[in-house]
């Protein structure tokens, strides 16, 4: 009986492809985005105040 190599994670990640890749990364862009923007608008109104 032959033993079948186990996949790394790196060819796992190969494996995913660049959609899964570029999904998640999108995902986080869009996150960080909006967690920045609202950081941005909290301190440009303490300011004001």
């Amino acid at each position: 009986m032959h033993q079948k190599r186990q996949p790394t994670s790196k060819d796992h990640v190969i494996f995913l492809g660049t959609g899964e890749i570029n999904f998640q990364l999108s995902q986080t862009l869009s996150c960080v985005f909006f967690i920045s923007e609202k950081v941005y608008r909290n301190r440009v109104f303490s300011s004001k105040s």
